[in-house]
């Protein structure tokens, strides 16, 4: 067993007992027969489950933050492969264009990775707390019975956790996915149009959203963002022609298509 694998069995250990130490204290004060009720002693109030819920989100934290700088490796090859064409990017201008690597994620990770891979790696830590507390964010705004709970369920949630301190580009992906959820929530349609436009070029799942998001506007018979969600795109093929003189050179060099 490596030092990695002792940390986390040591970390998961503290998690688990400051969480449930509530509970055990509760029993403890029913044993002593103080006639409450085991349903009522088993019962955390809302303070103490925000309280739990915070502090699981410090260990979050310290634990993506730790990792990120001590643990040898990568989550997958990809990681090593991000890293580069973000660290080249700021010398070799047709990289931001690359579709593989995301232009979005090129642009939210090119300065960090000019620092090393270690930072590389930071900057999905940072974007997944961020994350997190826009998650809890929305939760609180659609008055959901615990929303602190999203601490917790959302850290440590087993591909998160992983994701959060790796070099893919999931979480940069589930920042601007909340991010359009939350201005939505809140009526900021142009907003949220373009925090949804840029959704495509983090992941090729944002293809597959965007007609949902069309509808949505539809729906609400507002047309001006279905407009502003192709400033994105129009962005990029700007881009495009000012590094390689042709507008379209995104559309030719999507890594799907094949030969």
């Amino acid at each position: 067993m490596n030092i990695n694998s002792i940390f986390y069995i040591v970390l998961l250990s503290l998690f688990f007992l400051i969480s449930f130490g509530g509970v055990v204290l509760r029993l403890i004060r029913y044993r002593k027969g103080k006639n409450v009720p085991i349903v009522q002693a088993l019962t955390l109030s809302d303070e103490t489950i925000v309280r739990i819920s915070k502090l699981t989100f410090f260990f979050f934290l310290m634990s993506t933050v730790l990792f990120a700088v001590f643990s040898q490796g990568g989550y997958s090859d990809d990681d090593y492969a991000h890293y580069l064409y973000s660290h080249y990017s700021l010398f070799h201008h047709v990289l931001i264009l690359d579709l593989w690597n995301r232009p979005v994620f090129t642009f939210l990770t090119m300065l960090p990775a000019q620092l090393g891979f270690i930072y590389f790696r930071l900057t999905n830590v940072v974007i997944s707390a961020v994350t997190v507390y826009l998650t809890y964010l929305l939760a609180k705004r659609k008055k959901l019975v615990h929303p602190a709970l999203v601490f917790p369920l959302l850290s440590f949630a087993s591909y998160f956790f992983l994701l959060s301190f790796s070099g893919l580009t999931e979480p940069a992906f589930g920042l601007f996915l909340i991010i359009f959820l939350l201005l939505k929530d809140t009526q900021k349609e142009n907003l949220s149009a373009l925090a949804a436009g840029c959704l495509p070029f983090i992941r090729p799942e944002g293809i597959v959203i965007l007609p949902f998001i069309v509808i949505s506007y539809i729906r609400k018979r507002s047309y001006l963002p279905i407009i502003i969600l192709i400033i994105p795109a129009f962005i990029y093929m700007v881009l495009s022609f000012l590094i390689t003189g042709d507008a379209l050179f995104g559309l030719k060099s999507i890594p799907y298509l094949g030969s």
